[in-house]
């Protein structure tokens, strides 16, 4: 005797609406990814630290392996929006996170990341 589990009728299922990359909701449902690459703090720039990543347009950064890791490949990342060092705080709010969070207020997901990472 074989025992059947019970599945759910297709006419049951909820079925969720799929957006196609270009279609009538895309422009609802877009992740935009905004980068800012901060400066040298004055301790790192004391300490001779080097700087992980060049900022080659506005859109585009760029690992580069320390001198130890001659070996590894520079890989670059391309995102909707960079902000280099110089860029001033100001710039970053209005281009960058100003409508995150107007948005958000109008009851609209968004997040904004601030990671510091520290390597001792």
């Amino acid at each position: 005797m074989t025992m059947k589990t019970p599945g759910t009728p297709a006419s049951k299922i909820e079925r969720t609406p799929v957006s196609t990359p270009g279609g009538p909701r895309a422009r609802e449902d877009k992740i935009v990814v905004t980068v800012r690459l901060r400066p040298l703090n004055r301790r790192e720039q004391l300490a001779k630290d080097q700087v992980a990543w060049d900022c080659i347009d506005d859109y585009t950064i760029v690992y580069k392996p320390p001198p130890q890791e001659r070996a590894a490949q520079p890989a670059s990342f391309t995102f909707d929006k960079v902000f280099g060092p110089a860029s001033v705080t100001d710039a970053v709010y209005e281009e960058g996170v100003k409508n995150v969070a107007l948005s958000a207020l109008m009851g609209i997901n968004g997040i904004v990341l601030d990671i510091y990472i520290i390597v001792s």
